[in-house]
């Protein structure tokens, strides 16, 4: 598995015009997003789809069912951004749908609204009110989802992440995926697989 980073504010004007010449679908949906951080985030990914993992044109991403983009050709691979940091996984495997998530959120308070939504009693309990710990929580219910390609169509408090921070897998919907948690400049990351 290998992660990609790229910082938005780096970009650059050439980084742009690669990304409007060569995924001009993209682009375009990107200069209609209102904010600018997440408008810019659209660009990145694109950037990173080129230079990262081999997109020659818009025609080379799919989306599955849930909308989970992949390669007909391969590798399997997810991507995510948050604030000005765009991360992509892309698994050493070429089955396009190998169980691969990741996902970034910067750590910040006010996790208060979705607690009960999403987090089961025991990852509230191991959270402690700690924003970092949260965000770590919620990077790796969302990797998780992602990885197996439904999204939040199935309930978060339907599986359990807390086995990550002890080594072990997280079993959601016949699925064993493994990976890491860790902090990346001010964010919490999550990278699963099965």
């Amino acid at each position: 598995m290998n992660l990609y980073f790229l910082n938005t504010d780096n970009l650059t004007d050439a980084d742009r015009a690669r990304v409007a010449r060569k995924l001009p679908k993209r682009y375009e949906a990107a200069l209609r997003i209102q904010k600018e951080n997440a408008r810019e985030s659209s660009i990145g990914a694109g950037l990173l789809f080129l230079k990262c993992l081999g997109v020659a044109e818009e025609c080379d991403l799919l989306e599955g069912p849930h909308g989970k983009p992949y390669r007909k050709s391969g590798p399997a691979f997810n991507l995510s951004h948050s604030g000005n940091k765009v991360v992509l996984a892309v698994s050493d495997s070429t089955d396009p749908f190998d169980p691969v998530g990741v996902d970034i959120e910067t750590i910040r308070t006010g996790w208060e609204r979705a607690v009960d939504r999403v987090f089961t009693a025991e990852e509230i309990d191991w959270a402690n009110d700690d924003p970092e710990r949260f965000a770590m929580l919620w990077t790796a219910k969302e990797a998780a989802v992602k990885a197996i390609g439904t999204g939040f169509s199935i309930s978060p408090l339907s599986f359990s992440v807390l086995p990550l921070f002890s080594g072990g897998p997280v079993l959601i919907q016949k699925s064993c995926l493994f990976g890491h948690v860790f902090v990346y400049e001010g964010a919490a990351v999550t990278v699963l697989s099965g």
